[in-house]
């Protein structure tokens, strides 16, 4: 946990640097994730994006570039996510309307299976955007590089929910949201490959 909070740390003063840029890629990633299945494309142009963050027009440059390039890749994973929205959503509708125990347990379990495919995908965008991988490559690595060091990504898992909570609760930090998700993710990755790597 003290190695994922140092990263976060890291990852705040990268962005605190990148101000601008990081509030006009979270919007636009905001913008263009509307659809909710191009939200796999807009997470690959952030990624594009802040690994050479120079202005603000070379970033929304890189980003659309990024947008395109992933769109076509990654629909499949933007069909899954909004398979995944829709049984979340009417699992929390069943329990509302039903309200039995039964209900409860079921909406708890579906939830349970949505939360932990996110959880075994959280490396799967960058994956594709920093190793040049393709869709089905990427998934079955971030699971394998989940299960290489559990107790980091599952670290990593709880605070990209508490970043999450914590800039959307504030207005404030609301505009820089995904960009320090994204750019968060991104240092995570990196030190756990790297981290594999020495212990090989």
């Amino acid at each position: 946990m003290v190695r994922v909070g140092q990263i976060l740390w890291e990852s705040l003063k990268f962005s605190y640097m990148h101000l601008t840029e990081i509030i006009i890629l979270s919007l636009l990633w905001f913008f263009f994730s509307i659809p909710i299945i191009t939200m796999p494309a807009s997470i690959c142009g952030i990624f594009c994006a802040i690994n050479d963050l120079k202005d603000e027009k070379k970033v929304a440059r890189d980003f659309l570039k990024g947008f395109r390039l992933y769109f076509s890749k990654t629909l499949p994973l933007g069909l899954v996510l909004l398979f995944l929205i829709l049984v979340l959503v009417s699992s929390l509708w069943y329990y509302v309307n039903v309200r039995s125990t039964y209900s409860l347990i079921f909406t708890m379990f579906q939830s349970t299976i949505v939360i932990f495919i996110l959880f075994t995908q959280i490396y799967t965008l960058p994956l594709m955007v920093n190793q040049n991988l393709n869709l089905i490559n990427s998934v079955k690595i971030s699971a394998i590089l989940i299960l290489s060091d559990i107790f980091f990504s599952l670290s990593v898992f709880l605070e990209l929910i508490f970043i999450s909570i914590l800039l959307t609760f504030s207005i404030v930090g609301l505009p820089l949201l995904f960009g320090i998700m994204c750019i968060f993710i991104n240092y995570c990755l990196m030190d756990l490959i790297e981290k594999l790597k020495l212990n090989e």
